[in-house]
């Protein structure tokens, strides 16, 4: 496909015509091998190949890239003319494929990239072209096509710049762990820390994990953060117990591509009994979506270790997602964290109201501790006290500080333990 490309490039340049690359994936392809075994996907590819090539073959190059994957490349083309073609391919294969008694509907996913009047372009800017659109295509909903634009290139050169940024700044410390307090309602004493990443740039910017998101997209670099967010957040833990600092607990967040391992909870056990540290010591948070996702089953695997191993678990962001009663009964639970969402809304609307009440409610009589995210005012401490909220975190009492700041903090509280923090005491 790229030689065509490369050919067809210096035809297009020569008459001064369009060119345009269209990428079509097969949707959730997976399904049919998965479903209906390897010879019926091989057969329906083969049928599909057969109906794309009666479609379009007379009018461009057609070619398989993937597994359920096919590109062509169209040379002078109006825009007109490319979106009948793209209909034409649409409706091709939206027609029934049959095989053995079997019968099914297929959609496709299509990105196009374009380049006109003649303009100068290289094949692997095509490709990349295609792809984002293609991308674009797929995180629509899929069964739609997508042109590629500026917009996406500017974001494609954005997240691969970002990427290099977090690669950098893990090679050289400028990732680092922040520290957030929790303290219990009933008396404001301190119940431990949650570990929160940062960004510290050259420019001095302190950046938090929803400013580079892309980094967490990507398989090795996300495996990467995640290693050090646990070996930074338990050295810690081993340094603040040798200098007798009273952190209680760290509570560090696991993410969905972290359980690819599974080894995940074994080696987290084995580092805290390595560095000399109580289990109860170090906690893990981990989110509805992560407990719901596709990886679930290594999820739980990973828990069950972690609780054998003493490590409490938190069921992160509780009521944004779409657990159940089954959920919380299957997952060894022991601390549910109220998302900031529903704190924000205390107050504007019985409903938001009486879901906290309720989640308070479910913890205690399951016999998990709870937690409110996001407390910023003291209203809202005042009514998660009243309902019997365990513990809260939030500006109102201490925002994310680094290591250093939050010893003096706590060292602060045990010389006036009638002292309540708030938010900014501290530089």
């Amino acid at each position: 496909m790229r030689e065509n490309l490369g050919t067809s490039a210096r035809a297009v340049e020569a008459l001064g015509q369009s060119a345009a690359l269209v990428v079509l994936d097969i949707d959730d392809f997976a399904d049919v091998n998965g479903t209906y075994g390897q010879a019926v996907g091989d057969a329906c590819l083969q049928r599909v190949a057969s109906r794309l090539t009666a479609t379009v073959g007379s009018v461009g190059f057609l070619a398989r890239t993937g597994e359920d994957e096919f590109a062509l490349l169209l040379q002078g083309q109006t825009r007109r003319s490319l979106g009948n073609i793209v209909k034409d391919i649409q409706e091709a294969l939206a027609l029934p494929f049959s095989f053995d008694g079997h019968s099914f509907h297929l959609t496709s996913s299509i990105g196009i990239a374009v380049r006109c009047d003649g303009r100068a372009f290289n094949p692997d800017e095509l490709l990349r072209d295609a792809a984002l659109a293609l991308d674009e295509a797929k995180a629509s909903g899929k069964n739609c096509h997508r042109i590629c634009r500026r917009v996406l290139r500017t974001t494609c050169n954005e997240k691969l710049e970002t990427l290099r940024g977090v690669r950098r700044a893990l090679a050289t410390g400028r990732l680092e762990l922040y520290y957030q307090a929790k303290i219990a309602l009933h008396d404001r004493t301190h119940r431990g820390f949650e570990a929160l990443l940062r960004w510290n740039k050259e420019d001095g910017q302190v950046l938090s994990p929803g400013s580079f998101m892309a980094a967490f997209d990507d398989p090795s670099l996300s495996t990467e953060i995640g290693n050090y967010v646990i070996s930074s957040a338990i050295g810690q833990a081993r340094r603040w117990m040798m200098a007798r600092v009273p952190f209680v607990s760290i509570a560090i967040n696991l993410s969905a591509s972290q359980f690819r391992d599974d080894q995940l909870g074994n080696r987290i056990v084995n580092a805290i009994a390595a560095a000399g540290l109580d289990p109860q010591m170090i906690e893990v948070e981990v989110t509805e979506g992560v407990f719901l996702s596709t990886t679930s089953e290594a999820v739980l695997t990973a828990c069950r270790i972690l609780k054998q191993g003493g490590v409490r678990i938190a069921f992160d962001d509780f009521g944004t997602g779409f657990a159940s009663l089954t959920h919380l009964r299957d997952f060894p639970v022991d601390i549910i964290k109220i998302d900031k969402s529903f704190i924000t809304r205390l107050g504007q609307g019985e409903n938001t109201t009486t879901i906290v009440n309720a989640m308070v409610g479910l913890a205690h009589n399951l016999s998990m501790s709870i937690v409110a995210e996001g407390v910023e005012t003291q209203a809202q401490a005042e009514f998660l006290k009243a309902i019997g909220c365990d513990a809260a975190q939030g500006y109102l009492f201490a925002r994310p500080v680094p290591a250093a700041v939050a010893a003096q903090q706590l060292q602060y509280r045990a010389r006036f333990p009638e002292f309540e923090a708030v938010a900014g005491w501290l530089p």
